[in-house]
């Protein structure tokens, strides 16, 4: 059995949740947010 590779891929959902936690939590603004994660 071959072992995988440790990938290099972004993990997205974790990436989401922080970032959705930073809205909530007030530290950015939400449209400032998308310009953020359009930088990824």
């Amino acid at each position: 059995m071959a072992i995988d590779p440790p990938s290099d891929n972004l993990p997205l959902a974790e990436v989401l949740r922080a970032a959705n936690g930073l809205v909530t939590a007030q530290l950015i603004e939400d449209w400032s947010l998308a310009g953020a994660l359009a930088a990824i």
